[in-house]
């Protein structure tokens, strides 16, 4: 989606800001103890992104806040735990609380700002328990095995078909279960024609005595 590594480097810087802005507000509003809403960072995250603008080929754009992705929180063995961290006001009036995780993302557009799917998929994941089929009755014994081995490698984890040994004899099973309905399948997501998209994340645990970031490393 960024095509440019110019035009990404400077995208990119403003997704940073936009995530040190929200972590360093989160941060001390827990120290203080005081309410932390989700309406409190989207707002924020809004405002800050669109104060940016990138420039490249002698055309200056603003850049947009895209307002159909958000950040969440994440429980053990599901990574969309159903608690969105909007990059736009939504008017969550949602908490954040002591003990929880969340991944914060950031994403800037100089389209925009909405995003749809578009392409071939490239990632897949079986869905929650409960929230959709999970059976195996009725599908050929290809599908079966593979289902088994999705179990086995990933459970309810995202995962691509090239990190299998021999992803294309995966193809036929794969688009059975994704009919099926007990795989869900997740297309490229891109907003209009010529636009450049950014997008930075991090994970954050909440506690009574402030935010930690737990995926901050030397080299990210």
């Amino acid at each position: 989606m960024v095509g440019n590594e110019r035009m990404s480097t400077t995208l990119s810087l403003c997704t940073v800001c936009v995530f040190n802005k929200c972590v360093y507000v989160a941060a001390t509003l827990f120290l203080f103890t005081i309410v932390l809403h989700m309406f409190v960072l989207s707002v924020l995250s809004r405002e800050v992104m669109e104060s940016h603008e990138v420039t490249y080929n002698k055309k200056t754009m603003p850049v947009r806040a895209i307002c159909n992705l958000n950040g969440h929180l994440i429980e053990p063995h599901r990574i969309h735990a159903g608690v969105s961290v909007p990059n736009v006001d939504s008017g969550d009036g949602t908490k954040m609380r002591a003990g929880q995780i969340f991944a914060i993302e950031t994403f800037g557009s100089t389209g925009i700002g909405f995003v749809g799917n578009t392409g071939v998929s490239s990632h897949f994941m079986r869905p929650w328990p409960g929230g959709a089929p999970r059976a195996s009755s009725g599908l050929t014994g290809p599908a079966k095995a593979l289902l088994g081995e999705i179990d086995n490698k990933f459970g309810t984890l995202a995962f691509c078909p090239r990190w299998f040994d021999h992803p294309s004899k995966f193809e036929g099973p794969l688009g059975e279960l994704v009919g099926a309905g007990v795989v869900a399948e997740y297309p490229p997501l891109c907003d209009v024609e010529g636009s450049y998209t950014a997008q930075y994340e991090h994970t954050i645990a909440v506690t009574n005595s402030g935010v930690r970031v737990i995926t901050r490393g030397p080299d990210y």
